[in-house]
């Protein structure tokens, strides 16, 4: 069927004709409405009411004179129940909406407010504001008192310990004195048994207790060189 539509739909040369435009310009449309051939209609065709108006149309024009002379009365407008109605709900609509828009300002301006107890209660737990160059000059007098203080206890400790050690003897000194006492102990007895006539004392002393008593003759001795 495409291929027999393809042949059937051949183009093929025909005659054109048109009719001939007239060269000269149509008169310009009539400005007045009376004049023109389409309000010019039959008196059949009016209506039979517009008895009026078709002998204030002989008069000259389409409006009886006598309505156009009359004074022009307002109507008032009625309202039916139902607008009634309407109107009052969109009014309550808005209050609604007016009064709900209230209550969050008021409700942000409360959240916004800080209360005076809270208030109080941050001066209290932060203490009072202080500038930044008074805290500063506060901290390091503050700085210098302590180690005015640390020093002076340190010179106070020092003191101390060396009045201490002024007071106590040294070590070598400790020792050298109980050698000494021993070693004076050890003459006292030895004295005191030769005097009584006791034969044989050095058997009443022990091995190291000569050899004390010799070091210290020694040591008598060599003092008694020099």
């Amino acid at each position: 069927r495409k291929y027999q539509n393809r042949f059937l739909t051949q183009p093929a040369p025909f005659a054109f004709s048109a009719p001939i435009r007239r060269s000269s310009r149509q008169p310009p449309p009539v400005k007045d409405p009376a004049a023109d051939w389409r309000f010019k209609r039959p008196r059949s065709a009016r209506p039979a009411f517009a008895g009026a108006s078709a002998k204030a149309s002989d008069e000259g024009g389409h409006f009886p004179l006598a309505a156009l002379r009359r004074p022009s009365m307002a109507v008032p407008a009625r309202t039916t129940e139902k607008t009634i109605q309407w109107q009052q709900h969109i009014a309550n609509v808005l209050q609604e909406r007016r009064e709900n828009e209230w209550q969050k300002r008021q409700e942000l301006e409360k959240a916004r407010e800080v209360s005076n107890i809270m208030k109080v209660r941050v001066q209290q737990a932060v203490g009072p504001a202080e500038p930044l160059e008074e805290k500063i000059e506060r901290i390091v007098s503050d700085k210098r008192q302590g180690n005015h203080r640390v020093m002076h206890q340190q010179v106070k400790h020092l003191q101390r310990i060396k009045e201490r050690v002024n007071r106590r003897p040294l070590l070598m000194e400790q020792a050298d004195s109980l050698v000494r006492a021993r070693r004076r102990a050890l003459f006292r007895v030895r004295s005191t048994l030769e005097a009584a006539g006791v034969r044989d004392v050095d058997s009443h002393f022990q091995d190291e207790e000569l050899d004390e008593l010799e070091r210290a003759q020694g040591a008598d001795a060599g003092k008694d060189f020099y």
